[in-house]
């Protein structure tokens, strides 16, 4: 279910513009991507998905640039994705503990590589 009532306000106008609505490029390819990305991180991936879909959805293309966003930010905060707190709660049951600072600089250093690598694949194939 879209978030129905910010839709309703704009936020697909709103997405759209930040997002971009160019079909293909690289820069336009990385400005969907990012804002999918800073999204998941902003609210979580699954809610963050749901209201970009609408931006995305008219290509095959720039879906899976969204999924690619959504899904590889989530590992830059804790609570970006459902999974990543399950995990930090199994780690934590275990007697493993890793910060939230340890996580978000661990993060901050391997999405962008993660992020923009993928992108470029993408755009070779």
């Amino acid at each position: 279910m879209r978030p129905v009532a910010l839709t309703a306000h704009g936020l697909e106008g709103l997405l759209g513009d930040v997002a971009g609505l160019a079909p293909s490029g690289l820069a336009a390819d990385l400005r969907l991507t990012g804002t999918a990305a800073l999204g998941a991180d902003a609210v979580d991936n699954l809610p963050a998905y749901l209201a970009m879909e609408p931006v995305a959805a008219a290509e095959g293309h720039r879906m899976m640039l969204l999924l690619i966003g959504v899904n590889c930010d989530c590992l830059l905060t804790l609570w970006g994705s459902l999974a990543t707190l399950l995990w930090r709660d199994r780690c934590v049951a275990a007697g493993v503990h890793i910060s939230w600072w340890s996580f978000l600089w661990r993060g901050l250093t391997l999405v962008p590589v993660v992020l923009v690598g993928t992108v470029l694949a993408v755009n070779l194939s």
